[in-house]
């Protein structure tokens, strides 16, 4: 058995010269906060197998997407686009309204600056996996999934398409002829319904790393997650998240990959034997 385990990376420094705060979470415009991403980033991608790198809208710069493709290709994990809003001071994790064309010129940018800079520093790109509150939004709204799904076969239709387990974004991305790549999350609580609890509401981050590390194995060994409300949900993980701005991330990637391999599960990139 294996499993593929990712995280959102390359946020170390926001998309302005001076830096702006998220609403929430570790100060990621400022200096001080940026080491500190930078360096977990460092910490954290030797127990991962995919790296989801942010394409300096909603997080990062040039040079923090330079640094994470350099870093992932030093230790030989898969490198995606993490494009989102345009919005460094809300961290991409508030609703925006973009007129369609606007949104696809935006991921155009985005997927597209990832994967040359990727193939200029001699890697090869193999995922898109949508930020915040654009993921949030293409993962029930078909519109906006067929959109992405379809500017990521524009730009690659070799490119995996990675979302919500269970979302609307996997039957766009079957419709678009791109490979879906379903998400668990190892941090993140569920509703009944499937859909992530919204950052706004209390208990929707899990702190618990010891209750995270067997919700994990048993949605990876089980096929089952369970929600807040107590209901038992039928998941099929091709791949878990694991969100890197937590300041103990990367202790619980280290724990977890050591427990994943105690349970014989092998971590190794989605889509490699």
């Amino acid at each position: 058995m294996q499993i593929d385990l990712n995280c959102d990376m390359g946020e170390w420094l926001a998309g302005s010269p001076s830096g702006h705060l998220p609403p929430e979470g570790p100060l990621k415009g400022s200096s001080t906060a940026g080491a500190r991403i930078q360096t977990a980033d460092a910490d954290i991608m030797p127990f991962i197998s995919s790296a989801n790198i942010a394409c300096a809208m909603h997080a990062g710069n040039p040079l923090a997407m330079e640094r994470t493709i350099c870093l992932a290709i030093r230790h030989g994990v898969a490198i995606g686009a993490h494009p989102g809003y345009p919005d460094p001071e809300g961290f991409g994790r508030r609703p925006m309204s973009l007129p369609p064309d606007e949104l696809r010129a935006s991921l155009l940018y985005q997927i597209g600056a990832l994967k040359g800079m990727t193939e200029s520093l001699g890697g090869r790109m193999r995922h898109v996996k949508p930020h915040g509150a654009l993921y949030n939004l293409a993962a029930s709204d078909d519109k906006t999934a067929r959109l992405i799904a379809l500017t990521i076969k524009d730009i690659d239709p070799s490119l995996f398409f990675v979302g919500l387990a269970g979302s609307v974004m996997e039957r766009a991305a079957r419709e678009a002829g791109l490979a879906f790549v379903s998400e668990v999350f190892a941090d993140r609580a569920y509703q009944d319904n499937g859909q992530l609890v919204p950052r706004t509401m209390k208990g929707s981050v899990l702190q618990d790393p010891g209750y995270m590390i067997s919700r994990v194995i048993r949605m990876v060994t089980e096929g089952v997650v369970v929600s807040v409300g107590g209901k038992e949900l039928s998941v099929d993980p091709g791949t878990i998240c694991i969100h890197g701005d937590n300041p103990s991330a990367p202790a619980f990637v280290q724990e977890l990959s050591d427990r994943m391999k105690e349970a014989g599960v092998a971590i190794r990139p989605f889509g490699e034997a």
